[in-house]
């Protein structure tokens, strides 16, 4: 029986209701700055997913562009203009500072940007946001519109969907684009998992400069910027991830492709021989789902140096976080060499036998064994999420 992509569709867009209930407290945000706005001949652009019209139910997390005829200390000037209007205003330090209000049970991020006709104007790169958003908005319709949220809730589904620091996924606006391009939902898995890696597409044919330092596994050419690589932060991970789930819905699709699942800590230590429960720090996703990643990276690191070898690691960032890894040996020797100085540096060779008693020689230095404190990963690990380095990237961790 073939899968009913309309009823999956029913499923992840907003409903009448939802889309109304929107509308109105977008329009009441807007109300509130609007005379400020006039005064000062600055305007509001809805942006991301709501503003291009391809969000899915459920998100009311909603960009608003603020654009100004220049770019004098516009955060300031905005800042002033949201104080005047809402308690309380989170300031958020960018390349350039934007802002955090909560309103009427929705979150709304506002950027300042500079008001410009072409893309050369750009002084920042959140200038170039409208251009995308009319992008997106002028090259599909509403059937196209519906294709789009259908590949975003499969890419969520698959935790490929964020080019966040810590995901390393496909953006939103990445995701258009390539949607756009394919045609279709189904054109464009089957268009991923077939595309080979440093593959260009230049869906605009721009056939400009790129900058070099911003390659990834593809090369997809903003279609209003002909010098970015709108997928400049996709990693080779997040890309063969998404082309080995594309394969395996194209040869046996089902609902359970477009479903968010969390990991069951339960399941998870049946399969895994280190589980740890991470809870993060305040702040905003980006930086703090940034430090995770660094503090269980420092965690592998330690384990592979000390010969459990890492096999399988993972990690998914919710709340509470679950973090899970397996390891080649269990349990590694109770003993070790430690290695000294070279034997040609005597004063060191001389410090070295002094600190440790039994010392011998091996490949030319100087050496002791030494008993481990954990030869066991489990103990090893306890040990290691109590350094400092991984208990100031975090809020709480421990073992399950």
């Amino acid at each position: 029986m073939a899968l009913d992509l309309n009823k999956i569709l029913k499923e992840i867009s907003p409903s009448q209701g939802e889309q109304k209930h929107l509308d109105k407290v977008t329009s009441s945000f807007l109300a509130k700055i609007k005379s400020y706005l006039t005064k000062l001949k600055a305007s509001a652009v809805l942006g991301c997913s709501v503003g291009k019209g391809t969000w899915l139910a459920g998100n009311h997390d909603i960009d608003v562009f603020v654009q100004f005829k220049d770019d004098k200390d516009i955060s300031e000037t905005l800042e002033k203009i949201l104080k005047k209007n809402f308690k309380k205003v989170e300031r958020i330090h960018g390349s350039r500072d934007y802002f955090r209000i909560k309103f009427e049970n929705c979150s709304f991020e506002i950027v300042p940007v500079l008001k410009i006709k072409t893309i050369t104007e750009a002084k920042n790169v959140t200038d170039c946001s409208v251009f995308h958003i009319n992008w997106v908005k002028n090259n599909s319709d509403n059937k196209l519109k519906d294709e789009i949220r259908l590949v975003k809730q499969f890419c969520k589904a698959s935790r490929v969907y964020g080019a966040e620091t810590y995901i390393k996924g496909f953006s939103g606006y990445v995701l258009e684009i390539l949607t756009i391009y394919f045609g279709s939902f189904n054109k464009f898995l089957k268009g991923i998992s077939n595309i080979k890696e440093n593959t260009t597409i230049d869906i605009s044919k721009h056939q400009g400069a790129l900058d070099r330092n911003k390659l990834s596994p593809i090369i997809l050419i903003d279609p209003v910027q002909g010098n970015r690589n709108a997928a400049a932060a996709l990693s080779i991970e997040k890309f063969n991830k998404l082309k080995e789930i594309s394969n395996h819905y194209l040869k046996s699709s089902s609902h359970d492709f477009f479903k968010i699942k969390k990991k069951n800590p339960v399941e998870l230590k049946k399969k895994f021989d280190i589980v740890l429960e991470i809870k993060a720090q305040e702040g905003k996703d980006d930086v703090v789902g940034t430090k995770i990643l660094k503090a269980f990276e420092f965690i592998q690191e330690k384990i592979n140096k000390e010969g459990f070898e890492v096999k399988e690691a993972n990690w998914q960032f919710d709340s509470p976080t679950f973090a899970w890894l397996s390891v080649k040996h269990k349990e590694v020797p109770k003993e070790f060499i430690h290695l000294g100085p070279p034997l040609a540096v005597e004063a060191h060779v001389k410090a070295f036998k002094k600190k440790y008693k039994n010392t011998f020689e091996k490949h030319n230095r100087v050496a002791v064994k030494l008993k481990r404190k954990n030869y066991k990963i489990k103990d090893f690990t306890k040990a290691i999420i109590k350094d400092e380095y991984v208990k100031e990237k975090v809020k709480n961790i421990k073992l399950l």
